[in-house]
């Protein structure tokens, strides 16, 4: 499989670079770059540059070709060469057919120095296409490969215990969806490999099928059915040992006027293995009722109960929604949105006990055209535990602004603060945490550009941590095509609380890059 994707690629980079013969319109990008890293530090740390590798790298980015016969091509092929390469490659004609494929190769580094690291290789396929207009065929293909060492992050011993790791996940589906007149069936069947070349116990095969259908009522149209069903297994392969879970779903819209709509959910699963006596039923009933004044106001109300039930043990829940929203002007909106949820023993006993969990959250969005852009927000989340004697609260606010300075260029800025408390029987943790972020992309002048970002957090009080990412861009086109790139990075990271928790990176990346456009 791991051939097959450099087969899938090359036949991509080949499709790309010979289409301008054919094509009757569409451009190309091809980026030829060096990057260079110098760093300190614990390499583990700090995630905003595990995926950068120094050296050489060629790119063919933001493809897009049109053909006279229809036929749309699109791909964005990043770093071919290199070991985080990110590739996507999409072919299609509207109506009748489609092919895309996706490949992405990425790591994650566990100590400090970088040797105990994975290595992760992505790779999905899929395809459909249209016999007659009404039905409609697709499957596809999902292949994840991961191979290397990896470290016990929080180990209470000296430095980080390794262990190997080989395993891989292949997963392929096929299906059908077929509308006509309002009604629609969709069919699916599908089946995943899970294999460790390791440990053989661990082998797994899982199938899924689902089925969803619906249709208007017969003489009412104003009334929507809809129904899925769901049949879901893994099997162990050493031992035949089986887990399984059915799920039956039926809905009920009803466009009651042009101002009131109504919508009812009933939900059941069964889950269990084949070596349980007993086994696990998870029922639910929802109704929302929904109003909406023209594109000016609208509100959503929400109820839902459900239980969930394994013989000896049952859980009742009740579950209340709210939302309203509204647009005072066209360049102002406003949402507001309250959850509340509460858990209730109802027979025997679980270890978490009687919970209750409530959710508040307003937020205002402003767009005065392309000029300007402001978006707040505030959210509060509760979280209680009387068994357990425990109890959450946080809090954030978000501040996010853009503006276009017409001498300058788009200038943008944004906060974040957050709050928070957990206490149970035995200790307190609190934390609070700042996020500042700034950007500004410069208008061209004498074919130059340039760019700047900041980002600053702060985790503080039980936590102790800082780190920035600063990425400076600039640009000069050149000969009608041509373009050179200068990019620099800089990664810090410090936590105040360890002494070997910190990480700092300089990467520079010089790009040159052709346009293509025919």
């Amino acid at each position: 499989m791991i051939k097959m994707k450099y087969v899938i690629s090359i036949a991509a980079i080949l499709l790309i670079a010979t289409s301008p013969v054919s094509a009757s319109s569409g451009g190309l990008d091809v980026k030829v770059g060096y990057s260079y890293i110098d760093h300190d530090g614990n390499e583990s740390v700090d995630q905003a540059s595990y995926n950068y590798y120094e050296g050489i790298g060629v790119s063919m980015e933001n493809a897009k070709m049109s053909f006279d016969n229809g036929i749309l091509v699109r791909s964005n092929l990043r770093n071919i060469n290199l070991d985080n390469r990110n590739l996507y490659f999409n072919i299609s004609k509207p109506g009748l057919f489609g092919a895309k494929v996706r490949s992405n190769k990425y790591r994650r580094i566990y100590d400090f120095d970088g040797n105990i690291e994975t290595k992760r290789d992505l790779t999905s396929a899929d395809i459909w296409f249209h016999p007659f207009r009404q039905l409609k065929l697709f499957g596809g293909g999902d292949f994840n490969y991961v191979s290397g060492e990896t470290g016990e992050l929080f180990s209470s011993s000296f430095g980080s215990l390794a262990r190997h790791v080989d395993y891989e996940r292949q997963k392929y589906s096929m299906g059908g969806l077929y509308k006509y007149q309002g009604r629609m069936i969709r069919g699916e069947y599908g089946t995943s490999k899970f294999k460790d070349k390791i440990d053989e116990t661990k082998d797994q095969t899982r199938d899924l099928v689902r089925v969803i259908a619906m249709t208007p009522a017969p003489e009412f149209d104003w009334l929507i059915l809809s129904g899925t069903y769901q049949h879901f297994k893994t099997e162990y392969d050493d031992t035949g040992f089986e887990l399984k879970s059915d799920t039956y779903k039926g809905s009920l819209w009803a466009d009651i006027s042009n101002q009131f709509a109504a919508n009812y959910i009933i939900y059941f699963n069964r889950a269990g293995s084949d070596s349980d006596f007993v086994e696990s039923d998870n029922l639910s009933h929802s109704i929302y009722l929904k109003y909406k004044h023209s594109t000016r106001l609208g509100a959503l109300a929400g109820y839902q109960n459900s239980i969930n039930d394994d013989y000896e043990d049952a859980v009742k829940t009740n579950a209340y929604f709210l939302e309203c929203w509204g647009s005072p002007t066209d360049k102002l909106s406003l949402r507001a949105k309250y959850g509340f949820r509460a858990d209730e023993i109802d027979e025997g006993q679980r270890l978490l006990g009687d919970e209750d969990r409530n959710r508040f959250k307003v937020s205002a969005k402003y767009r005065a055209a392309e000029k300007s852009s402001l978006k707040l927000s505030f959210e509060s989340r509760k979280r209680k535990n009387e068994q357990l004697e425990s109890e959450n609260d946080y809090m954030r606010f978000n501040f996010a602004g853009t503006h276009n300075l017409t001498d300058l260029g788009l200038v943008s800025i944004g906060y974040s603060f957050s709050d928070g408390k957990y206490t149970n029987r035995t200790q307190i943790f609190e934390y609070d945490s700042h996020q500042l972020h700034a950007g500004l992309n410069s208008h061209p002048y004498e074919n130059f550009t340039l760019g700047a970002m900041a980002i600053y957090y702060r985790y503080r009080k039980d936590l102790d941590t800082e780190g920035s990412d600063l990425r400076f861009t600039g640009a000069y086109d050149f000969m009608g095509g041509n373009r050179i790139e200068l990019v620099y990075n800089v990664f810090n990271f410090d936590d105040f609380l360890f002494r070997d928790q910190y990480y700092t990176a300089n990467i520079v990346e010089i790009n040159i890059i052709k346009s293509f456009n025919y």
